[in-house]
């Protein structure tokens, strides 16, 4: 619904409209289709944003398999398992017959899925940590936060756009000076990704439609 809803703009801007958005009965250009690799690019920047925001992340079944549906009557598919074959998807519930889509369990995306958790779990700021917004800037498509325990802080940087951005941040002197990257929505191929201590701020240039968890070297 987020991933790949940009068919079907939300009725309210200010909130997501989770319930009319992704209804096959009301959005008819939502695309049940398997995502493509942007999509999966945008999955993995919202992966990314649940095991560093506040509160407690939740995995719907099959996310991190690779599943794909919208809401019923396209919901609740059967779970894709590694070690069974499925049979390609050819029904659109709206319209009866689409374009075969494979139907295959995902291990680069499941990968990804455990590093983000084990991140989580390894840094008590991502669980535990303040929080304090950096930057939200709707124009350039970026965010950062940050957050942090008496003895940690981290930064979480976000570029929702296409193309690259640079984001200043204002963060505490001894990261600005010595700042590491600890995690990356494009890993394990990890490029264009800059970190640049600028006097007391932290330059961080993000590829389009990618994120980061920066710490402080040691």
């Amino acid at each position: 619904m987020i991933v790949n809803g940009e068919s079907t703009p939300y009725h309210d801007a200010d909130q997501i409209d989770y319930n009319t958005n992704n209804d096959l009965r009301e959005a008819a250009n939502y695309s049940i289709l398997k995502p493509s690799d942007r999509d999966r690019a945008i999955q993995r920047l919202i992966v990314l944003m649940q095991m560093t925001y506040v509160g407690a992340p939740m995995i719907y079944y099959g996310d991190e398999a690779g599943m794909w549906g919208a809401h019923d009557p396209d919901n609740r598919q059967p779970m894709v398992w590694s070690d069974l074959k499925f049979a390609p998807q050819t029904h659109d519930p709206r319209k009866g017959n689409e374009p075969a889509q494979s139907l295959v369990f995902d291990p680069d995306l499941f990968a990804y899925y455990q590093s983000a958790v084990a991140t989580r779990r390894a840094q008590p700021a991502l669980t535990t940590g303040d929080y304090s917004l950096l930057v939200a800037d709707d124009k350039a498509d970026t965010l950062a936060f940050m957050r942090s325990t008496g003895t940690s802080t981290l930064v979480v940087a976000i570029n929702r756009n296409n193309d690259p951005r640079t984001i200043y941040l204002k963060v505490p002197p001894a990261l600005a000076a010595k700042p590491m990257l600890l995690f990356a929505s494009n890993v394990p191929n990890v490029t264009g990704i800059i970190l640049k201590n600028v006097g007391e701020t932290l330059a961080v240039t993000l590829p389009g439609l990618t994120g980061a968890v920066i710490g402080t070297a040691q």
